[in-house]
């Protein structure tokens, strides 16, 4: 009986042990996670700018309101608990960014969240109404 629980555990403890080194061997070759998002105010007065990540489960996954003096920048890194699941090897999901400016505009985009994709926000000085202020990119390693 104890012959077979010592069996058990070692092969739990492998499993566990190879589980961990297939979720960390995509940071090992290509680098550590970008930042969730980045935010750029290019404008010249300030803004407050709400940010909501929803996934395929219409579940929020982050919310966040940030105030930018002009010429200022923030950066959002990825929550552990975040990195975790992304490095999951089945995880597959699409992820809805809802962007509002200064509580009157706002942008949507679907896009697909993974360690090495961000985000990047910058709110621009735009003089003709029909143009966006909000200019939306992603970056991806």
């Amino acid at each position: 009986m104890r012959r077979i629980f010592k069996i058990l555990m070692v092969i739990g403890i492998l499993v566990v042990l190879a589980m961990g080194f297939l979720m960390y061997l995509p940071y090992l070759f290509i680098g550590s996670p970008l930042p969730l998002l980045s935010i750029t105010n290019d404008d010249y007065i300030h803004h407050s700018i709400d940010i909501e990540i929803i996934d395929s489960h219409n579940n929020s996954m982050f919310k966040k309101t940030y105030e930018l003096d002009s010429q200022k920048s923030v950066s959002q890194p990825k929550p552990l608990w975040l990195l975790l699941q992304l490095s999951y090897p089945f995880y597959e999901s699409k992820h809805i960014v809802k962007i509002t400016l200064d509580d009157t505009l706002m942008e949507t985009h679907n896009t697909r969240i993974n360690p090495w994709k961000m985000v990047i926000i910058s709110i621009t000085n735009r003089n003709l109404p029909e143009d966006s202020p909000l200019e939306i990119e992603y970056l991806m390693i």
